[in-house]
């Protein structure tokens, strides 16, 4: 279980022994949550946390604990409670983000409330699913045919260039990310260059996502000496 948990990248989980209740056996909600993600790509495993209830052999039915099925969006993945550790609730749910339908996961972990901690984590999880409905919307970064730069042929010459298409992002207002030029050097090669060549592209990284837009030269450029150097508004 071990090797399995550093081959799924979770790096801050540990088990001791099946059942999970030993106090050895700790985790995070990041983990959790990565390895929820990994769970419901799994048909048969998604099924079965989506499951309200199930009929045993022997004529018994099971019951799921987690009771959020099919509230605030909510279709998996997995719930536990113990006197010792608390209340977790790790789950998946759709919800509406930026006016389209995604699935979102999180969750809660340690949570304590005097005979009311499982409730207090099923409340605590639809807060914050609520609140992702709330928080995460479209970011413009560029429009299409904006200008994000210029490319210098030489000291006194500059070609200014621009983006081809808009960009938008969907994430929460202090999302990190991460944007770069990359420049073509076989468009570069032939010289001079008429307006709206494509000389490079500007990737854009944010979380597991990458969008990527040609830059293109809003003018001629001309044939460069020896030198050329690229500078961002």
């Amino acid at each position: 279980m071990n090797q399995e948990a550093v081959s799924l990248g979770l790096t801050h989980t540990h088990y001791h022994g099946p059942v999970g209740l030993s106090p050895s056996t700790v985790s995070t909600v990041a983990d959790q949550v990565r390895l929820a993600e990994i769970v419901m790509q799994e048909p048969v495993l998604a099924k079965m946390a989506g499951m309200a209830r199930m009929a045993l052999p022997g004529g018994s039915m099971a019951y799921n604990y987690n009771d959020q099925l099919g509230r605030t969006g909510i279709f998996g993945v997995a719930v536990g409670s113990s006197t010792d550790d608390g209340a977790s609730f790790i789950w998946a749910a759709h919800a509406t983000l930026g006016g389209q339908i995604h699935t979102i996961y999180g969750g809660v972990i340690g949570v304590t409330a005097t005979g009311a901690q499982l409730q207090r984590a099923f409340n605590d999880g639809r807060t914050l699913i609520l609140a992702a409905t709330k928080e995460v919307q479209w970011h413009d970064l560029w429009a299409a045919g904006q200008r994000v730069g210029q490319w210098w042929s030489q000291p006194q010459s500059s070609v200014p260039l621009a983006v081809v298409h808009s960009v938008r992002i969907l994430g929460w207002p202090t999302m990190p990310y991460h944007v770069r030029f990359i420049a073509n050097p076989k468009a570069l090669r032939n010289q001079p260059l008429p307006k709206g060549t494509a000389i490079g592209v500007l990737t854009v990284t944010y979380g597991r996502q990458v969008i990527r837009d040609p830059v293109v030269t809003e003018s001629l450029m001309a044939k460069p000496p020896m030198f050329r150097n690229f500078s961002r508004f």
